[in-house]
């Protein structure tokens, strides 16, 4: 079984200047986001790999499936904690 990536490493805080620090202050001001949020606020364009980076740190993150105006599945990223 391979360990957790970051078990090793003393938990660190997240810089505001990169893109997960701007996702990560999104997220604990508006409580959700998605990836066009991130593309277009942030030009963040690989939002599953900075919630997956956040949930090693220790968020509770989840993704809610949503169905837009035209029919298409989008996902929106929940902040639902920390631990």
């Amino acid at each position: 079984m391979q360990g957790n990536l970051f078990e090793d490493k003393p938990k660190k805080e997240i810089s505001l200047n990169t893109k997960t620090g701007k996702v990560l202050q999104h997220l604990k001001r508006c409580g959700k986001i998605t990836s066009w949020e991130a593309i277009t606020l942030y030009r963040a364009t690989r939002l599953s790999g900075i919630i997956y980076n956040l949930k090693e740190y220790g968020y509770d993150i989840t993704c809610v499936k949503m169905k837009g105006k035209d029919g298409a599945y989008y996902g929106k990223y929940v902040l639902q904690s920390y631990k």
